[in-house]
């Protein structure tokens, strides 16, 4: 294997792992929601607010490891370039070649705007809900 092609499928394998866990916090966050607005007007043994907690808790979460991640991932192949000059070249070429994986703006989407988006989105429900329940 050449070391392009190494280097290549590192970045594809970390803008792939979190791509899957976003696409798992969103689809689970999708069923809270669809639980929370289908449980709205009714009582029932689990608290409203507790699910818009477990909610939030996940899209809190998500942003977490996926900072994580991608922080590992970026010191990892910073690190890479120290130890070997001729890391950059092929990172430049990797960056002609596949836009998508060197420079990828997908991956900055899915590891701050969804996990913002989703905890804002959270956020005013409970203070929605507290308000309509309290005033």
């Amino acid at each position: 294997m050449e070391d392009k092609d190494f280097y290549y499928d590192l970045l594809k394998f970390q803008s792939q792992m979190v791509a899957t866990r976003s696409n798992f916090a969103l689809f689970f966050q999708s069923m809270l929601f669809g639980a929370v607005a289908s449980l709205a007007d009714k009582e029932t043994f689990i608290p409203i607010w507790l699910l818009m907690l477990l909610g939030l808790s996940i899209s809190i979460m998500t942003g977490y490891l996926n900072w994580v991640t991608n922080t590992i991932a970026s010191r990892a192949i910073e690190k890479f370039a120290s130890y070997d000059n001729k890391l950059n070249n092929i990172l430049d070429e990797i960056d002609r070649e596949h836009k998508f994986y060197y420079k990828n703006p997908i991956t900055k989407i899915m590891v701050y705007i969804f996990p913002t988006l989703t905890s804002v989105v959270w956020i005013g429900l409970l203070i929605s809900w507290g308000y309509h329940r309290f005033c």
